[in-house]
C-alpha cells in the first residue's frame, strides 16, 4: 500500500496516512465479513497515554474488521492501525482525546474532512512523529 502510494512508513505525514487508509477503505472491500454490524469501518482516534516509557500522543487511524469465524455467526474484531507518536506537549495535552467512526464509504468524504480539519491534525502536522507504526491484530 505504502510502496505502491511512493511513501514510505518513516517519511510519512498524518495527511498522507489519512488518505491511504481513506483510499484503502474506498477501494479495497472485504469478503467474509458481517456487514450487518458495520463490520468494516474506519477509526479516526486522537489521546494522550502515560506509559513506563513515558508521556505521548498518538494519532491513529484504524480500519476495524468483524470477521466471521464459523458457521455458528461467531466473529473476532481485528483493527489494523496507522499510529503517528509524538512526544507528549503542552499542545497536545490540551487536545485531550477524541475519536470517529466511518461506518461506511459513502460517508468517507465526511469523514476525510473531519480528520484533516481537527486540531489534532493541526498540531500533528506542526511536530514531528517519534515512531510511525502500522499494526495489525485481532482485539
Amino acid at each position: 500500500m505504502l510502496a505502491r502510494a511512493g511513501h514510505s512508513l518513516i517519511s510519512l505525514s498524518p495527511v498522507d496516512g489519512v488518505h491511504l487508509m481513506l483510499n484503502f477503505y474506498r477501494t479495497v472491500r472485504t469478503d467474509g465479513f458481517r456487514p450487518d454490524i458495520d463490520s468494516d469501518s474506519l477509526l479516526f482516534q486522537w489521546s494522550g497515554a502515560d506509559s513506563a516509557g513515558g508521556s505521548r500522543f498518538d494519532f491513529d487511524i484504524a480500519r476495524q474488521f468483524y470477521k466471521i469465524e464459523d458457521n455458528s455467526g461467531g466473529f473476532t474484531v481485528h483493527q489494523l492501525h496507522l499510529a503517528f507518536i509524538y512526544d507528549a506537549s503542552p499542545e497536545f495535552r490540551a487536545l485531550g482525546s477524541g475519536s470517529r467512526w466511518c461506518h461506511n464509504p459513502s460517508d468517507a468524504d465526511a469523514f476525510e474532512q473531519f480528520a484533516l480539519s481537527s486540531p489534532a491534525c493541526r498540531s500533528a502536522l506542526a511536530a514531528a512523529p517519534k515512531d510511525v507504526v502500522i499494526q495489525y491484530a485481532e482485539v
